[in-house]
């Protein structure tokens, strides 16, 4: 009995999941997310949970989100996106190549509910208008994968994104120097390792800063990727045909004792987007907590906001701390 123990507890924390690519994961229950298995009066719960994590997230972190889920929401698919420090310049030609590679086996996923949503059955109003994806991304890392998968998914197939709500936790933020420099720093222990990466993460954010914030401002196409990633979450354009057109409601989890994201950053994200028609968004406030850990503020009202942003209960109120507190 021991020896099992011991085996179970040496497994990977995501070893549950199947690893399609160095940064897709992909969990399948054996009873799958179904209409007929909802009782009647209730919202189904999502066909698929699309979970993107921050930069360099280790996969104990991870898991300590999608074992929740699994537990709110048993019978949906999860396809978890991992996002790794090589990513985060994705101007530089082989960083893009290797973003689109490696994140492209979430495509088929993503398709298979499209395919799944276009089988015949009794069309209503409410199958019609509510979301069939949860998705929660975490930090600007989340946010870049998330992008690259939904350009992938828009260039593989000529049907509209699947309709969804989501989740921005501690983002999108845009680019501030010593943010963006301790961000880079996330992971790396060794005081010696940091001393000797220290001069290429400050040339780095030098150069962001000069090319696409400086510059920006007189040649509008260097507009940074951080900037142009907060933008498109809030494009409702047909010409963009971006992922927000397809969105039933939003919730932001941010706080100001976030060193990375800049609380003024999300809160200003939230007014842009229901000045441009995101009439469902919900902003909630967490004291005392850190980039990522909103969790540890109050795990239990951090859930809740999760069901409730799925259900569509606690909208129309201009802040959620308000509301749950």
């Amino acid at each position: 009995m021991a020896t099992k123990t011991t085996m179970v507890s040496d497994q990977p924390p995501l070893s549950f999941m199947t690893k399609l690519s160095p940064v897709v994961y992909y969990y399948k229950p054996s009873a799958p997310s179904t209409r007929a298995s909802t009782p009647v009066g209730q919202a189904p719960p999502p066909r698929l949970l699309l979970l993107a994590s921050w930069m360099g997230a280790r996969e104990a972190h991870i898991a300590k989100y999608v074992r929740p889920y699994q537990r709110i929401f048993p019978t949906s698919a999860i396809l978890l996106l991992r996002f790794e420090t090589r990513h985060f310049f994705p101007n530089f030609p082989w960083t893009r190549r290797a973003l689109l590679s490696e994140y492209a086996p979430a495509v088929p996923i993503l398709q298979s509910v499209v395919e799944d949503l276009e089988s015949p059955e009794p069309a209503t109003l409410a199958s019609n208008t509510r979301p069939q994806i949860l998705i929660h991304l975490w930090s600007n890392g989340g946010s870049i994968s998330l992008q690259t998968v939904y350009n992938l998914f828009k260039k593989a197939t000529a049907r509209p994104f699947p309709r969804h709500a989501i989740i921005f936790d501690s983002t999108p933020g845009l680019f501030r120097y010593k943010p963006g420099v301790r961000v880079m720093n996330e992971g790396i222990k060794s005081p010696l390792v940091r001393m000797l990466v220290a001069p290429i993460f400050h040339g780095l954010m030098a150069w962001y800063w000069f090319f696409h914030i400086a510059l920006s401002r007189w040649i509008p196409s260097l507009k940074g990727f951080l900037e142009t990633l907060a933008d498109g979450h809030n494009d409702l354009s047909v010409e963009f045909g971006g992922r927000a057109l397809t969105e039933v409601r939003r919730s932001y989890i941010y706080g100001p004792g976030d060193e990375v994201i800049m609380e003024d950053h999300v809160v200003g994200h939230a007014e842009d987007a229901k000045l441009k028609g995101l009439a469902m968004v919900r902003l909630e406030r967490f004291l005392g907590t850190k980039h990522v850990q909103h969790v540890r503020g109050n795990e239990e009202r951090y859930w809740r906001i999760v069901e409730e942003t799925w259900d569509g209960v606690g909208f129309g109120n201009e802040t959620g701390e308000q509301l749950l507190n």
